[in-house]
């Protein structure tokens, strides 16, 4: 998993749209308004090979968002690599 997170972290790509998600009097957007959009694009452009659907959950709870992420991603993730290691294949 670490020479995952290395390749990752040294790929730079040479053009990166830049959206700026910030308060403005011009055309002020909400939260949920990006949440709308996230799930158009997500509808629009479906990702591959997915275990599960992405899920938009905002919080300003940084109890609640390290339970979360332990729940959704870490555990998951322990389990199915140890699965696919039990099995004979290469974990994700």
């Amino acid at each position: 998993m670490s020479d995952n997170l290395f390749y990752f972290f040294r790929k730079v790509p040479e053009e990166a749209p830049v959206y700026n998600f910030s308060s403005a009097v011009v055309k002020p957007v909400t939260t949920g308004e990006i949440r709308e959009m996230a799930q158009k694009v997500d509808a629009e452009y479906p990702l591959d090979n997915m275990m599960m659907e992405p899920l938009g959950i905002l919080t300003s709870s940084l109890t609640f968002l390290l339970i979360g992420t332990l729940i959704l991603h870490m555990i998951p993730a322990i389990l199915i690599d140890t699965a696919l290691r039990l099995s004979g294949r290469k974990p994700m």
